[in-house]
């Protein structure tokens, strides 16, 4: 009965997320909507999870979010050497200029500008590039919210530079309720703990902040562009007309 024991504790989490985030998720949909109405954009970059495919491009999304997705280079690992006193270590990513200088590729690529709003998504925001978007972001005028596990953050030693976390750095944190570690049961015989929420969590919050905008904007008499399924008949042709209402309007 693991399986129930997950699902029991994924319905526990959804408790405490509408105890402590739902409201706060409210108002943030409610400011996005402003800014929308101003002609600003709301991106999301996900680090890791499902949200880069689960809001994004599917029937029953909304064509307004804009999606910040890398796909990062790969390189050959080193050979396995022997220890050699003396040797000088390979440099750490984490201290050199590639982070930031991607983080503002990033921001120039997406044509990120002032007022616009940026939701980055990570359980644990501990990655320098996390950091460093967040920081080129708010450098670009734009606001930005993390979607973070605040129990496990607030336990991890930074491994930016300037000893930072992305809770730190973002203007509004949103809470996604899970547990340190990123697993929630404990399991006789297992040494870890088992069974990641964050994913479910986060995508759950998604849907969540995108069906208040909805609401927000529908309230300001702007109706946004819905993609439809595209194995209805006129799929297609409906997915088209979508697209070109967005470009049109902006939402």
């Amino acid at each position: 009965m693991l399986g129930v024991q997950y699902m029991n504790r994924i319905r526990d989490l959804i408790d405490h997320l509408e105890i402590n985030e739902a409201e706060h998720l409210r108002t943030l949909a409610e400011h996005a909507a402003d800014l929308i109405a101003t002609g600003s954009v709301v991106y999301l970059y996900d680090h890791g999870h499902m949200l880069n495919h689960e809001l994004f491009h599917r029937a029953g999304g909304l064509a307004l979010l804009g999606q910040v997705a890398l796909t990062w280079p790969e390189v050959t690992a080193p050979p396995v050497r022997p220890a050699l006193a003396g040797q000088t270590p390979h440099q750490n990513l984490a201290d050199t200029g590639v982070d930031r200088a991607l983080a503002r590729f990033t921001v120039n690529q997406t044509a990120m500008r002032s007022g616009d709003l940026l939701l980055i998504a990570s359980a644990a925001g501990r990655a320098p590039f996390l950091v460093e978007l967040a920081l080129a972001a708010k450098e670009a005028g734009v606001e930005t919210v993390g979607l973070i596990a605040s129990q496990y953050a607030e336990q991890l030693p930074p491994l930016h530079a300037s000893g930072q976390l992305l809770h730190q750095i973002v203007d509004h944190v949103v809470d996604l309720q899970t547990a340190a570690g990123d697993a929630e049961l404990s399991v006789p015989g297992l040494d870890e703990r088992f069974g990641s929420a964050s994913g479910i969590m986060g995508a759950l919050m998604g849907w969540m902040f995108m069906a208040d905008l909805t609401e927000a904007m529908i309230a300001r008499q702007m109706m946004p562009t819905v993609f439809r399924s595209l194995q209805y008949p006129d799929g297609p042709e409906r997915l088209r007309q979508a697209q070109a209402r967005y470009h049109e309007l902006g939402y």
